[in-house]
């Protein structure tokens, strides 16, 4: 060995670091549990002093010994053993296929059960006013990342096939099939951003179930047949307002959701022609660009944890079970040909999830929502506070019935992009973790799941409801389920009066002191900042 190497290798072993995996918990807990919020969310903001609410990332040293906790651990090596180990386990045969995708999880992973009257209001109560943002449906990929995986994957492939031929690789010959018999075309599924049939699938059941349960809120025909005096409305969709954000994906949504409701008639319901930029508020903050998304990735936890020990672990049994040596580069990119095949079509088994074991995905998950969890959630308060905008909109639509008996408009529905979701659900104090997410920590039952709550199709309905005692309520469906609001004592939500104490901050928006003016250049950072999530965030 060169001295030059020798230095090398003395070099990196002086400089190894360690971290902390905590699986006490079982998987499948339930995550739809809130806390409120321990200040008022436009008060002591530390972003607006220049500072951030960022968590800070401590860095061990190997005197505190394995990065892991227990023996069945994320740094477990194979030949340990345990749940962790890949010899023996074959994807195709798993009984129970892992749902847990982050942001990219199909809608009908996240939905527990359909939506049914009983299961919205207490008795007494009827529906008056609906207010939803939905989530696209699943999509097809974006050229940058299709372009990756087109140059990369084929040879990967070979190279694994190829392994496997001279006896090295753990693969189950299911497993193996699955990739061998895997194209580059399998991944081109048209246009960016337009939705796929999975995702207009996943649309089209919102749309239908919603219509079911708030018939007279969401669904408002007009007769072609009828005389004008003869119809109700002067319009189909009278009463209703629709809206969605400036992307293919968004309008894809709104159209899908509007035919499954009128059918070939929707065009009469009066859809915008343009975008909404209320919906797409994330690119017109420039304190939120310059503060969070620009920030150096060296400061970001999700970058500093690919270089900790339960990264370096999973890239160990990942080569060991393909018989290739993997980087974090090549592990990425199978996992996004996974989570975009498994979204689009999750009854069959996506064959880039051949390279993981359960516990392995469980990783990678949390290395999602680490992301997620910096850039769109709880990690700064410019973030979520600059989705005030949405809150201002629909609890000044509730005020404005209950106290102004303004009842023109029974539902609005909107249609946004995954970046105008998260700080929404974030400003309104849902899935707050006591522990922060960190690079240090795995958490295995923490609340912050994006698969549960920020998946292609998910949505946030609020509804208000008029009572037979007179008073007023209002209750929140999260996929579709009852969600107990932060502050509300009854898991159907809480009476009127209740929910203004507990909400009255999201009137108090002023978007502009929030965000800083809004200036020409920053009507491009949609386009830099997709180049900065699909290559730059590693």
């Amino acid at each position: 060995m060169s001295r030059w190497k020798l230095a090398f290798l003395l070099l990196a072993a002086t400089t190894l670091t360690t971290k902390v995996y905590r699986a006490d918990s079982d998987l499948e807990a339930k995550s739809n549990t809130s806390k409120p919020m321990t200040t008022h969310p436009f008060e002591g903001d530390a972003d607006e002093e220049g500072g951030s609410s960022e968590v800070k990332s401590e860095v061990f040293s190997d005197d505190f010994g394995h990065c892991a906790l227990g023996m069945e651990s994320p740094c477990a090596d194979d030949d340990e053993g345990g749940e962790w180990a890949s010899e023996g386990y074959c994807f195709t045969k798993e009984p129970k296929p892992p749902v847990g995708f982050a942001a990219m999880t199909p809608y009908s992973a996240a939905l527990t059960r359909y939506l049914s009257a009983g299961s919205v209001t207490p008795e007494g109560c009827q529906p008056v006013q609906l207010w939803h943002l939905i989530r696209h449906g699943s999509r097809s990929m974006h050229k940058i990342d299709f372009a990756r995986m087109e140059s990369q994957l084929p040879p990967l492939r070979r190279m694994i096939l190829k392994a496997h031929g001279i006896g090295s690789g753990l693969l189950c010959a299911e497993d193996l099939a699955l990739i061998r018999e895997w194209t580059p075309q399998m991944m081109d599924m048209g246009k960016t951003g337009v939705l796929t049939p999975e995702g207009r699938a996943e649309i089209r059941g919102i749309a239908s179930r919603f219509k079911d349960v708030f018939q007279k809120l969401v669904y408002k025909p007009y007769f072609f047949e009828k005389s004008p005096s003869e119809n109700a409305r002067q319009r189909p969709g009278e009463g209703t307002e629709i809206s969605f954000a400036p992307s293919f994906s968004s309008y894809d949504s709104a159209v899908t959701y509007l035919e499954t409701l009128y059918g070939r008639r929707w065009g009469h319901v009066g859809l915008p022609v343009i975008g909404s930029p209320k919906l797409q508020y994330f690119d017109l903050c420039s304190n939120y660009i310059n503060k969070v998304v620009a920030r150096s990735k060296m400061r970001k936890p999700f970058h500093t944890f690919i270089k900790g020990k339960i990264m370096e672990a999973v890239l160990r049994r990942v080569s060991r079970r393909l018989g290739v040596t993997m980087t974090i580069t090549r592990v990425r990119t199978m996992y996004n040909a996974c989570q975009y095949q498994n979204a689009w079509n999750p009854k069959v088994p996506s064959p880039w999830c051949a390279a993981f074991t359960p516990r392995d995905l469980e990783v990678l998950e949390h290395w999602e929502d680490l992301r997620i969890y910096h850039d769109l959630g709880y990690a700064h308060s410019i973030t979520y506070k600059q989705a005030c905008g949405l809150g201002s909109d629909f609890f000044s639509r509730f005020r404005n019935h209950v106290e102004n008996n303004k009842t023109d408009i029974d539902s609005t529905t909107y249609f946004a992009n995954l970046e105008a979701t998260v700080p929404f659900l974030t400003l309104l104090g849902l899935f707050n973790d006591t522990e922060p997410l960190n690079d240090k920590v795995v958490n295995r039952d923490r609340q912050w799941k994006t698969s549960r709550f920020a998946g292609y199709g998910s949505n946030l309905a609020m509804v208000l409801s008029s009572c037979r005692d007179k008073s007023w309520w209002v209750s929140a469906l999260l996929n579709e389920e009852s969600i107990k609001l932060p502050g509300c004592e009854d898991p159907l939500g809480c009476p009127w009066d209740k929910f203004m104490e507990q909400f009255a901050y999201l009137e108090k928006c002023n978007f502009t002191r929030l965000c800083g003016e809004i200036t020409r250049r920053l009507w491009h950072t949609q386009y830099w900042r997709t180049h900065y999530v699909i290559n730059n965030w590693m």
